[in-house]
C-alpha cells in the first residue's frame, strides 16, 4: 500500500513465532503495543512545523520576486501540508475505531463475556490497555479488581515496541520532530 503521508514507519504487528505458547496471545499483543494508540495523530504535529520552515525557505529564494509568486508558492505549501495532515488524521481516526472494535473483540472472546458488556467497561475504564486486560480477567474469575500498581508489579511477558520511528529518507526533519515531542509532550 502506498503511503506518500507517511513520514514514520508503521507499527506492526507480533509475529506468531515470537509468541510465547505458555500465556495469552492477547496478552502479548497489548503488551507488544498493538492495541495502542495509533500514533499517526501526533505525528501530524510535526508537518506544522515543517511548513513553517518551508515558508520561510520560499520567503528567503523568491525574495526578489513579486508577492504573486510568492503567495502562489505559499498557497502551493499549505495545500500540501494540509493534505498531508488531513490524511494523517483521517487515517488515525479509522485505525483507532478499527483497533478498539479489535480489542473489544478479543478481550470478549477471551473471557467469555458478550462485545457489548467489554466496550461498556472500556467506555468507564482509565487505565492503560494491560491494565484494562487485568481488570476484565478479575471481573471474569470474581477476584479484587487490581489497581495500577498491581498490574506494574506482573512482570512483561513481552517489551512494547518503539514508536515514532522516522524513516531514513526523512531524517532531515527529525531535529524538528524531536523540538514537537518537547513542546507538545507527546511522550
Amino acid at each position: 500500500m502506498f503511503t506518500w503521508w507517511r513520514r514514520f514507519h508503521t507499527p506492526f504487528k507480533l509475529k506468531p513465532q515470537h509468541l510465547s505458547k505458555v500465556r495469552s496471545e492477547l496478552l502479548q499483543r497489548i503488551e507488544f503495543g498493538e492495541f495502542e494508540c495509533d500514533p499517526l495523530w501526533q505525528q501530524s504535529y510535526l508537518e506544522d512545523k515543517i511548513f513553517e520552515v518551508k515558508v520561510a525557505e520560499i520567503e528567503i529564494e523568491y525574495a526578489r520576486s513579486n508577492r504573486d509568486t510568492i503567495d502562489d508558492r505559499l498557497r502551493h505549501e499549505q495545500k500540501k501540508s494540509h493534505k498531508r495532515k488531513s490524511t494523517m488524521r483521517e487515517k488515525h481516526l479509522e485505525a483507532e475505531n478499527r483497533m478498539l472494535m479489535q480489542l473489544a473483540d478479543a478481550l470478549a472472546a477471551e473471557f467469555d463475556f458478550t462485545r457489548e458488556y467489554v466496550q461498556e467497561v472500556m467506555e468507564s475504564f482509565d487505565g492503560t490497555t494491560r491494565h484494562l486486560y487485568f481488570h476484565i480477567m478479575a471481573l471474569k474469575h470474581d477476584r479484587q479488581i487490581p489497581d495500577a500498581e498491581d498490574v506494574q508489579m506482573i512482570p512483561r511477558i513481552v517489551d512494547a515496541q518503539p514508536r515514532h520511528i522516522m524513516k531514513p529518507s526523512e531524517g532531515k526533519w527529525f531535529p524538528l520532530w524531536k523540538k514537537t515531542v518537547t513542546e507538545k509532550k507527546i511522550w
